[in-house]
């Protein structure tokens, strides 16, 4: 049924009144209940060709803004062509031309007295209320037009507006989202063919979900629509043919961007959904008031643990407004509605244990503690979700090993990888290297146990300790460019170098001998020596070195004297050249608190 039967039917009447109506109608309603569209959408069939005339009162200040607001709407040409309006110009016109004048509004109005009036955001209007439902009563008794005021009179808060509102307004009528008509209108606009088809499909879970939202936000809803536009452009063919893939997809996405455009769910709570509700949408651990519990009760046809998008995704999407194509169809080809277990890595299908059949998981567990045995899981992030799901896979009985034991098989694994020099290092600013809570778009497991905390631990020391033993030979490596391309030297050690700035987090200097470096130094052409002082200047300045490399003051300090002394037996020009060129750089390290200063000779 429409919600809005009624207020058509009024509006029908009244634009059709032969007779001077002498009133104004008010068209009341919420923010986003789509009040703009619904009247501009009746009065396109209702009224004749051009026969509207729409005012947007949004932030006007003055009834000479509104003069200037109602000749733009009249006149689109008002203030570029001005003399193309003929011989009688309002006062409003002229002013775009700084000429002063005593002719009227009503002077240069349509004369037909069918033109209706839509006066909208009245409460968003800067002047007082009264004021402008003032101006608009102009309109009303002394040109005898049809006039509709669209508002949200529950913003309107000026004690004197219920008095004045009497004189002008003689009917307010109700608006409610007209959902299916808004809806049919969004997805009208959807500019691919196959999405927008695939989105009609499913345009009743859309409004089911919509209705449960309670937000009766009609904008709320566009907007998700072009979310969903723009990331439903990642979508493969394979993909958009599965109808319960797409189900799952649609429930999620609309669900999960209702509460976050509502307000109701948080960045910080989207981003750690997983961990809160199971992919089988079973709640693990939140309180009876958490957004995410909320939420799981307002949708109950959607499983909002489904991992078919994950909390990285979402949260790029639905608060950062960001679509990586690539992250998206990885993430999605992943779920369980596009793999199937012989697909998928043995680790993750034991992840889906839920989901998957008992003879999935029997043979996905076999395999993935024969992987654990024979040391074939490398990769830090699968490294990590095995060291969770052998815990999980204790606590509830799948594996006979005791926590503590498979703490320390845990480690036993680590030390083997280091051993063999398989274990991959830590990266300088790990911090980004493996969040504790999620990776590869699934959420770890046991994350809560004090063994995973120290597993974790234990592996982060272990990389940091191979990233150091890996210094030295990048150090040498790093010479030896400086040997063959300065240029390439300088963008390794610098953040400035884009790609090649490899090194620039690294605290590889600790690791080069200075005597070498210098020699090496010595024998370039000026211009490339000056490289070398450039990618170091790069590397420390705006405090740096203390920040990123405070364990390469003391190299630099080394560095610096050895220089120094190379330099003796040089000729007094390139003595001079480098030594200033050295200066310069001490300089702007500054010498390290509590320590001695550089020596600047």
């Amino acid at each position: 049924m429409d919600p809005n039967k009624h207020v058509e039917d009024y509006l029908t009447y009244y634009v059709g009144m032969r007779q001077e109506p002498r009133y104004a109608v008010l068209l009341n309603g919420a923010w986003g209940t789509g009040k703009t569209f619904f009247v501009q959408n009746l009065m396109s069939r209702l009224a004749r060709p051009n026969g509207t005339v729409y005012v947007s009162l949004y932030g006007l200040k003055s009834t000479e803004e509104i003069d200037q607001a109602v000749l733009r709407a009249v006149y689109p040409i008002v203030g570029t062509k001005i003399a193309q309006l003929g011989g009688h110009l309002v006062r409003a016109a002229l002013k775009f031309g700084g000429v002063d004048t005593d002719v009227g509004l009503t002077d240069v109005l349509p004369t037909d007295v069918d033109k209706v009036f839509i006066f909208d955001d009245l409460e968003r209007a800067q002047l007082e209320p009264n004021q402008t439902l003032g101006y608009i009563n102009e309109f009303v008794e002394q040109m005898g037009r049809k006039v509709l005021i669209i508002a949200n009179e529950a913003e309107i808060t000026a004690e004197n507006y219920r008095f004045i509102r009497e004189k002008v307004i003689g009917k307010t009528l109700l608006v409610k989202p007209a959902l299916n008509l808004a809806l049919t209108s969004f997805v009208g606009e959807v500019s691919d063919a196959e999405l927008r088809d695939l989105v009609l499909a499913n345009s009743s879970l859309i409004e089911a979900i919509f209705i449960q939202s309670g937000t009766n936000n009609l904008r709320i809803l566009q907007q998700t629509l072009w979310d969903f536009e723009r990331a439903g452009a990642s979508l493969t063919a394979e993909m958009r043919e599965c109808e319960e893939g797409v189900r799952a997809l649609v429930g999620l996405f609309f669900a999960l961007s209702f509460e976050v455009k509502s307000g109701r769910l948080a960045a910080d709570v989207l981003s750690k959904r997983s961990a809160i509700v199971g992919p089988s949408g079973w709640i693990r651990s939140a309180p009876e008031d958490h957004p995410i519990r909320r939420a799981i009760e307002r949708y109950p046809e959607v499983n909002l643990g489904d991992q078919i998008l994950s909390d990285e995704v979402l949260e790029n999407i639905l608060v950062n407004g960001s679509i990586d194509v690539e992250q998206i169809r990885s993430t999605i080809s992943r779920s369980t509605y596009y793999v199937t277990s012989s697909e998928e890595p043995a680790w993750r299908t034991v992840w889906y244990g839920w989901e998957r059949s008992e003879a999935e998981f029997e043979g996905a567990l076999k395999t993935f503690e024969q992987q654990v045995q024979e040391r074939a899981i490398t990769e830090p992030g699968e490294i990590v979700h095995m060291f969770g799901l052998r815990l999980w896979l204790s606590e509830i009985g799948e594996l006979s090993a005791a926590l503590a034991e498979v703490t320390a098989e845990g480690k036993t694994y680590v030390d083997d990888l280091y051993k063999a020099r398989n274990l991959e290092p830590l990266p300088a600013g790990a911090d980004d290297d493996l969040r504790y809570g999620g990776w590869g778009g699934l959420q770890i497991r046991s994350l809560e146990l004090q063994e995973m905390k120290e597993l974790w631990a234990y592996f982060r020391e272990k990389r940091a300790a191979a990233a150091e033993e890996e210094l030295p030979s990048l150090a040498q490596k790093l010479l030896a460019e400086l040997v063959k391309d300065p240029d390439l030297f300088e963008r390794r050690i610098s953040p400035e170098g884009g790609d090649d700035s490899t090194l620039a987090r690294v605290p590889v200097m600790t690791a080069m001998p200075v005597n070498e470096l210098v020699a090496a130094m010595l024998q370039l052409h000026p211009a490339k020596q000056w490289r070398v002082f450039a990618g170091l200047r790069a590397r420390y300045e705006h405090g740096a070195i203390d920040r990123r490399f405070p364990e390469e003051r003391a190299w630099m300090k080394q560095f610096a004297a050895h220089l120094r002394s190379a330099v003796l037996d040089q000729r007094p020009l390139t003595r001079d050249r480098l030594t200033r060129q050295l200066n310069a750089l001490v300089e702007l390290i500054g010498s390290d608190p509590g320590a001695d200063p550089f020596a600047i000779t």
